[in-house]
């Protein structure tokens, strides 16, 4: 007979990638009051990979269509070993993502721009591209010295906030644990895509940039 530890229970929590948690396969090891992360199936993390290697394949392929002034006709190949999330869940990944980087070109480049305009030194912009990516946003205005702040629990600018942490859990695909939020379904993501169109531009307002929102600029938040 195997020995029993009678302090450890195991519980094991499975979602299938097909589920609305595509990313949460995890057992999690209690061990007295604590509880231990223990990495997703490899089954799991491979999903997640592909999905972000699918990114990369399309884009990639455009730009060889461009380069050869043809059309590719291969597709994605559609095998277990490059199973990727389920389509709807796919467009709502590559969604999050895109905007995560939009989100962190968009902050440096207005760093970059107070700097140019001499509202704030080298020193200062350095310091300030190397305040956590999630922090960074709201942090902005402070570093403009505008009086007006803007909340990471209000409209828009909270979904700069939600889509930082879905990147989170995104992005660390070996762990997971009850805290960490679901990827959204596209009606939510198509709210935090709308929301994080405007902070951009409400930004752009608070910064002084601008004088009032653009309703050119809001349209292409909206589908």
């Amino acid at each position: 007979m195997p020995r029993r530890e009678p302090d450890r229970d195991i519980a094991v929590e499975k979602h299938g990638i097909n589920s609305e948690y595509p990313y949460q396969q995890v057992a999690t090891v209690m061990k007295g009051n604590a509880m231990a992360r223990v990495p997703q199936p490899a089954e799991t993390r491979v999903v997640m990979w592909n999905s972000y290697f699918k990114m990369a394949w399309t884009s990639a392929k455009s730009v060889a269509e461009i380069n050869t002034g043809r059309k590719i006709a291969s597709s994605w190949p559609q095998r277990s070993a490059t199973q990727t999330l389920p389509d709807n869940q796919y467009a709502v990944f590559a969604t999050l993502m895109s905007c995560c980087l939009a989100i962190e070109a968009r902050t440096n480049h207005l760093i970059e721009e107070m700097l140019e305009e001499g509202r704030i030194t080298e020193r200062e912009a350095d310091a300030a591209k190397r305040v956590p990516l999630r922090e960074r946003w709201f942090f902005l205005p402070k570093l403009k010295g505008c009086r007006k702040r803007i909340r990471a629990d209000a409209t828009p600018h909270q979904a700069i906030s939600q889509i930082w942490r879905h990147r989170n859990v995104l992005i660390h695909v070996p762990f997971q644990d009850g805290s960490r939020s679901r990827l959204p379904n596209a009606a939510e993501c198509q709210r935090l895509f709308r929301n994080f169109v405007a902070a951009m531009e409400d930004m752009n307002v608070i910064l002084g940039r601008i004088k009032k929102a653009r309703d050119r600029v809001l349209q292409m938040g909206r589908f």
